[in-house]
């Protein structure tokens, strides 16, 4: 009678439909997609504080254009603001190496040793080879780092 009288649109199946409207669940930039969204907006989210309270938002217009703006995915790569206080959005937005993306993070800080700089973030490996570069113990490192979160 419902659906008779126009009060209800569908058996419960255009609730579903729209849910997955794209089709692209399955597809491999969905979770990056999700990922992005679920930082941005949810309060909840443990990262919410690092984005969607620093006022970062998606600007994409969809999972389509996200998948057509950010084009193939080279692998071991993850998505890069290229300004960290920018949106979500098809100008800012790059592929980068996993590896080159952890030394963006606003707790890694740079040291200068004779030969070079050394990016220094919270990992094993970068703690490791600064002590070795610049002779400081991994117990000053690591004091250094428990303060910079």
């Amino acid at each position: 009678m419902s659906l008779l009288s126009g009060r209800t649109q569908s058996c419960g199946c255009l609730q579903k439909e729209k849910a997955t409207k794209h089709g692209n669940t399955y597809h491999p930039f969905y979770k990056i997609w999700t990922a992005i969204n679920y930082r941005c907006t949810n309060v909840n989210c443990k990262d919410y504080v690092n984005y969607g309270a620093r006022g970062i938002k998606n600007l994409f217009d969809s999972f389509e254009q996200f998948c057509d703006c950010m084009g193939e995915r080279p692998g071991g790569h993850t998505v890069e603001r290229l300004d960290v206080n920018g949106h979500y959005e098809p100008k800012n937005c790059v592929w980068i190496a996993n590896n080159k993306q952890v030394l963006n993070r606003r707790c890694s800080i740079s040291i200068q040793t004779k030969e070079k700089i050394q990016e220094l973030s919270k990992t094993i490996t970068n703690k490791t080879v600064i002590a070795k570069l610049t002779g400081v113990s991994r117990t000053s490192i690591d004091r250094v780092l428990k303060n910079c979160v």
